[in-house]
């Protein structure tokens, strides 16, 4: 996908399927969700997340490539 001036919708969608996983965790408690969500993407630092975690060279990256793409 480098050097594309626009993004390949399904190829894309093909690299989602392959590479990311989405689960549901039921949480009786919806305050206790923002914790949770916290101590989940703290321990597995998920390098698309940008909101909240910590300024890398790659999450830099990502944001310069969103912006372009936006």
């Amino acid at each position: 996908m480098a050097g594309l001036d626009r993004i390949d919708e399904n190829h894309l969608t093909n690299w989602m399927y392959d590479h990311l996983r989405v689960i549901t965790v039921p949480c009786d408690d919806a305050d206790t969700l923002g914790r949770l969500e916290e101590a989940v993407l703290g321990e597995m630092d998920p390098v698309l997340n940008l909101k909240g975690m910590s300024r890398t060279a790659i999450r830099a990256r990502i944001t310069e490539l969103r912006r372009r793409y936006t």
